[in-house]
């Protein structure tokens, strides 16, 4: 994919299927309009141009994998490289690595980055038997490629000067031209339908647009779990439904029973006097619990992980709206059953530092227990020296 991309509004009623339809495009422009950093820069037109153009190319604008910004006044399309990188690392792992060169024809910044895939490291072990120093040898079993930064990019038409693009440095502009010609020399060149496939994918969990609601003031690692959870309960909640009324009843009673412990277990409790699980076939008005005993209160919290962290009650909040195993029966969140199973997962404790390993333990479990596991995909390489 090109750098910098022109775009053409496709305006016709008739618009072919694959541009979106109007109500989509549109509900895709409010979203980029109250999450996109910039996005005010832009006028609704070109709003909705940079919505049709993600609906075309079916790239994920929320995860940086393409930038809208306004320039000269012009709307400036920038493809992103965190798709191409993890498609690559799908495709072979590797390993990379940088250098400066010198300077010179109106160079403000020169990078080459080098890329040696794990499936190439052999030929170390080759070149070095052949006598060749570990310094050659690795840079002949590995690809490069060379990025730049011309005096002319860092100006404006007017010749003032320009700053690069928010958070970036211009060397990082320049590693990035040069890592994305490297990965096209080193793994082949995508299709754009493998960068899509990849744009919307989060550790192997297919996001839609609406997933990412909400995700304007989180990390990126952030937003990536919370679109990931949405979409996992949206997963989980159509499996659901299709389950015949027995094997939910079925399925209730295998989850009670697993979180709250056979009596005959050691190190599990049985709450005194468990109420039975709905009966899905009739469920039959229910008159409120009798509030527990203080002896049971104590007793159930000596089989919870203590809450240590102020960011629990967001975090919670926001698993029982993507995983409904971690709802109570009136659809609130159930912080005792979240307690409770972090507590068995071999956390006694929930704190800042092992918040997120805690949510996906407890994702994990949940889809366990509702048999949804998948198997672990490959974890993403991080591409060190880019913000």
């Amino acid at each position: 994919m090109s750098e910098q991309t022109a775009v053409t509004v496709q305006e016709k009623e008739d618009a072919p299927v694959e541009w979106g339809t109007r109500g989509e495009v549109g509900a895709l422009a409010d979203r980029f309009a109250a999450m996109l950093p910039k996005a005010n820069e832009l006028t609704r037109a070109e709003v909705l141009t940079a919505a049709q153009y993600c609906r075309v190319m079916d790239l994920n604008p929320f995860r940086g994998e393409v930038y809208f910004y306004k320039s000269r006044g012009q709307m400036v399309v920038v493809d992103g490289y965190k798709a191409l990188a993890r498609w690559a690392g799908k495709k072979a792992p590797y390993s990379e690595w940088d250098e400066n060169l010198p300077l010179d024809d109106g160079r403000v910044e020169h990078v080459r980055v080098w890329i040696l895939r794990d499936d190439r490291r052999e030929m170390l072990e080759m070149f070095t038997g052949m006598g060749a120093p570990w310094a050659e040898a690795i840079k002949m079993a590995a690809t490069y490629a060379d990025g730049v930064v011309t005096q002319a990019d860092t100006l404006t038409r007017n010749n003032a000067p320009k700053d690069p693009p928010t958070g970036w440095t211009w060397r990082d502009v320049a590693r990035k031209r040069a890592f994305k010609n490297a990965i096209n020399l080193s793994h082949g060149a995508p299709s754009p339908r493998d960068i899509a496939d990849m744009s919307w994918d989060v550790n192997g969990t297919k996001t839609l647009p609406e997933d990412w609601d909400g995700a304007e003031d989180l990390s990126q690692h952030e937003a990536e779990k919370l679109a990931a959870l949405r979409a996992n309960g949206r997963e989980q909640q159509a499996v659901w439904q299709t389950l015949e009324p027995q094997e939910k009843q079925q399925r209730f009673e295998e989850n009670n029973r697993l979180l709250h412990g056979d009596p005959d277990f050691e190190g599990f409790d049985t709450p005194p006097e468990s109420p039975p699980g709905p009966d899905y076939e009739s469920v039959p008005d229910q008159d409120a619990e009798p509030a527990p005993t203080p002896q049971a209160t104590a007793k159930r919290a000596n089989n919870q992980a203590a809450i240590k962290t102020g960011k629990w009650v967001g975090a919670s909040v926001a698993l029982a709206e993507a995983v409904p195993y971690y709802q109570d029966r009136h659809g609130a969140p159930d912080g005792w059953h979240m307690a409770g199973a972090a507590k068995k997962l071999g956390h006694s404790e929930i704190t800042d530092d092992n918040l997120d390993e805690v949510i996906d333990a407890l994702t994990d479990y949940a889809k366990a227990q509702m048999g949804l596991t998948d198997e672990q995909p490959q974890a993403e390489l991080p591409l060190e020296g880019v913000a």
